[in-house]
């Protein structure tokens, strides 16, 4: 069951004098690095919100001087985060730079990265919006700590990312229920939901796609 919202609280990472000596200890080439990494992933594989705050950054086109921000441990991302989580079918009413489309992008790509032969597919209505949001996961990748990266490397090309070592796949579609039917799919983003004129057959065509455990967002 869903906590109150209301009880959660913003999340800093890397912090306390624990943290940073966690985060030196697998930042640094030693014998004990190895460990401590399988330690830290087999935690963020169970906790995606570990895995945005600790070691996520979002682009900022705006920003000139830094443009790659940590990604921001507010508590709304969170309580979307616990709700992607537990939800098969999730929609989010939402307006402009609250970071929920970095968030789902950000959590496809979690679900691509640590677990094997996933199949997602990113929807917008016209491909090149459905690609740049693919390209947002590729920039997430590439400022992963390159420990991470190369335990789980990716290979991009125009409307679509492989990943080699788990065998999982996101492609970018544009608008149509046609890309869903005659597939089994482990997840579906589709961006700016509301200006999709045939959302209700995208939906339809989702359902037998996902089976009972794929999500939809």
């Amino acid at each position: 069951m869903m906590q109150d919202a209301r009880s959660f609280q913003p999340t800093e990472a890397w912090k306390s004098r624990e943290d940073l000596e966690w985060l030196m200890l697998l930042e640094r080439d030693s014998k004990m690095a190895p460990e401590a990494r399988i330690q830290e992933l087999a935690v963020c594989k169970t906790d995606p919100w570990r895995w945005l705050t600790h070691w996520v950054k979002t682009e900022d086109t705006q920003n000139k001087e830094q443009p790659f921000q940590p990604f921001p441990g507010k508590v709304h991302l969170e309580v979307l985060t616990r709700y992607w989580q537990q939800e098969q079918f999730l929609l989010v009413p939402k307006t402009r730079q609250v970071t929920a489309t970095w968030l789902f992008v950000a959590l496809y790509l979690h679900d691509s990265m640590f677990y094997p032969s996933r199949s997602t597919i990113f929807q917008c209505k016209i491909e090149d919006d459905s690609d740049a949001n693919l390209r947002r996961a590729v920039v997430i990748h590439e400022n992963l700590p390159a420990w991470m990266r190369a335990w789980q490397p990716i290979h991009y090309t125009f409307c679509n990312v492989e990943f080699p070592r788990s065998r999982s796949t996101i492609l970018a579609v544009a608008a149509g229920a046609k890309h869903f039917r005659q597939r089994t799919l482990s997840g579906v983003m589709v961006d700016e939901a509301a200006y999709t004129d045939d959302l209700d057959e995208v939906v339809a065509a989702c359902k037998p796609a996902l089976g009972k455990i794929g999500k939809f967002t």
